[in-house]
């Protein structure tokens, strides 16, 4: 370029920098010159995968959950990461809704891309920043990018700010009362992700620890994220479960004989078994074997559940912790401890004045409250350790 050229081109860039809509002014100035170019050197930079990250993403979806990306990078980049990871196969179609500048068009993208991934079973979405802009501002919109990214295989979002990360989260949560969101991040943009999930979880890296700290659990790699949910999420839900079903059976049986008691005795303020009976049934004699259980029992080898993610989807179905389960659970409380108070009562004989036949018929009935409550106990428990431990204390 000669001397009069740059000086008026400089002069009309510094113009434009000054300009309202300075970005279309600058863009149209440097078109000018950025033409014709013979590239004296071109270097790149190489952002490698961590070790283990599309083993980790298959595995993942073969639990059946869904999996999305959400990312601050260009649209291009970002379906090469999706390829590199196995989340987009060859053979999947694309519907690809970017480059969005108003809620009509934004409406309209999802009309092509539902017709053009209706009946697919190997589709995928992409979304750019302009799109989840115009339509999460539409209530119309909200709900068919919902149905629209559910049906599809995986949806990646590319351009993204860390709040539209957010609000993508809590679109979810919003749409689906009783499904789990967990966000994965490592940066300090994953931050308003993470906090919006159910569970949030950090990685950490070179990117600073705002991720970690802001999270519910962190790991050090991405393929840590298996075991995270294949072992620990797994084993830690079947524990919760049986602990939460287990409390209402167990004071459940006790209390069905003190309410046989009341009627026994026209409801007068008294009570079916002795107080420190009451107080060590709570504690000791029934409260320290569900802890080793609720602590220690394992059904299967980490090796075979991270192996197999189909083990997994019992805790997506609730198989182990619903509202059917758990009255299965309070009525067979209620027919053992029927037939714990019963059996004594009836056979031992009735309430003397005295008390004498009463306590010992009491005893009798919590002993074998006690033995119900350890054996389903000992029957829910996978391991032999804990077997062993239940059936001690039985």
């Amino acid at each position: 370029m000669d001397l009069s050229f740059t000086e008026d081109w400089l002069s009309r860039w510094k113009d434009a920098s000054l300009e309202s809509d300075r970005e279309k002014k600058l863009a149209e100035i440097a078109a000018e010159v950025e033409h014709s170019l013979e590239p004296a050197g071109i270097t790149a930079i190489e952002d490698k995968l961590q070790e283990g990250v599309p083993e980790a993403i298959v595995s993942i979806k073969a639990a059946s959950i869904r999996f999305w990306v959400l990312t601050g990078d260009k649209t291009e980049t970002a379906v090469e990461i999706a390829k590199s990871c196995r989340l987009f196969t060859p053979s999947m179609t694309l519907a690809y809704l970017v480059n969005c500048s108003s809620e009509q068009q934004a409406l309209s993208l999802l009309e092509e891309a539902k017709t053009k991934l209706q009946d697919l079973t190997d589709g995928g979405l992409v979304i750019d920043g302009t799109f989840v802009q115009q339509v999460l501002s539409s209530a119309n919109g909200r709900p068919m990018l919902y149905e629209l990214a559910m049906s599809s295989t995986c949806c990646v979002c590319c351009r993204l700010s860390p709040q539209q990360k957010r609000r993508l989260v809590e679109l979810v949560k919003d749409m689906n009362k009783t499904g789990i969101t967990l966000a994965v991040g490592d940066g300090a943009n994953d931050v308003p992700m993470i906090q919006g999930a159910h569970v949030g979880i950090g990685i950490r890296g070179k990117e600073g620890n705002q991720a970690v700290q802001a999270s519910d659990v962190a790991i050090s790699q991405f393929r840590f994220l298996v075991p995270l949910l294949y072992c620990h999420g797994r084993r830690a839900y079947r524990r919760v479960a049986t602990f939460i079903c287990y409390m209402f059976y167990k004071h459940t049986t006790l209390a069905v004989g003190d309410i046989f008691y009341a009627h026994q005795i026209a409801f007068v303020p008294q009570i079916a078994y002795a107080e420190w009976l009451n107080s060590a049934f709570a504690s000791v004699i029934c409260g320290l074997p569900v802890l080793v259980v609720v602590s220690l029992d394992t059904d299967i080898p980490d090796e075979v559940s991270v192996a197999s993610p189909d083990l997994y989807i019992e805790g997506l179905q609730r198989m182990r912790f619903n509202g059917p389960l758990l009255v299965a659970w309070v009525l067979s409380a209620f027919y053992h401890g029927g037939v714990s108070w019963l059996i004594p009562n009836l056979t031992v004989g009735s309430v003397d004045e005295d008390g004498s036949e009463f306590w010992y018929s009491s005893c009798i009935s919590f002993c074998l409250v006690v033995i119900f409550v350890n054996f389903r106990l000992w029957m829910v428990a996978e391991s032999p350790f804990s077997k062993q431990t239940v059936g001690a204390a039985a």
